[in-house]
């Protein structure tokens, strides 16, 4: 019997053993989440206006303290009306000192809006560690990638025709009020994405 061969096993076993904490250990973590205003906002995949700020404060269950994240811990999902590029749903920073467990999304969000939704009002949830933080976010927006896809295209300007003197929320770029909510002057705003736009 090698009992060096064996030493070294029981050795490394101990090491994988302190390397991955008991569930135990995992936080739980809840929060507040508040945003800016309820929109609308226009959301491109090349990106046009900041979207309104979005107040995020996360806590550590067990105890109300203040949980130190990355970015990379906090993300945002919205349901099935929005489509984002990859990598444009973290928060502006982490939430270390000097303001622990506090931090912002804001600035400008890449992606697309699919137009078979309530583009009035669109559910969105910050998440924390895979938590759900705070409540539900309801919000307007409008695209000019009208299917979710990515880009902004011949399939994007036959949905807008189809949208054209209509009062649906999801091309009513310059945000009128006066029905029909889709008119000329959307269509202008459309032309100026069309083919030129997609994710960075």
């Amino acid at each position: 019997m090698n009992l060096g061969r064996i030493t070294s096993l029981a050795a490394f076993a101990a090491v994988l053993i302190l390397s991955f904490p008991a569930s135990a250990d995992i936080v739980e973590v809840d929060g507040i989440v508040t945003m800016e205003h309820g929109g609308p906002f226009t959301l491109a995949p090349c990106g046009t206006e900041p979207i309104p700020t979005i107040e995020i404060y996360v806590w550590a269950v067990i105890t109300g303290e203040p949980i130190e994240l990355v970015e990379e811990d906090i993300w945002l999902e919205a349901d099935d009306a929005l489509q984002f590029c990859l990598g444009e749903v973290f928060p502006d920073s982490s939430t270390y000192a000097p303001d622990p467990g506090h931090t912002t999304m804001s600035g400008v969000i890449h992606g697309g809006a699919f137009t078979g939704v309530d583009c009035d009002a669109i559910g969105a949830q910050v998440f924390a560690l895979g938590w759900a933080i705070g409540d539900p976010l309801v919000f307007g927006a409008n695209s000019p990638d009208l299917n979710g896809d990515l880009e902004v295209n011949l399939a994007d300007f036959a949905r807008f025709g189809d949208l054209f003197h209509s009062d649906n929320a999801c091309a009513n770029y310059n945000e009128s009020t006066v029905s029909p909510l889709v008119d000329v002057a959307d269509f202008g705003i459309f032309a100026s994405f069309f083919n030129d736009c997609e994710c960075p």
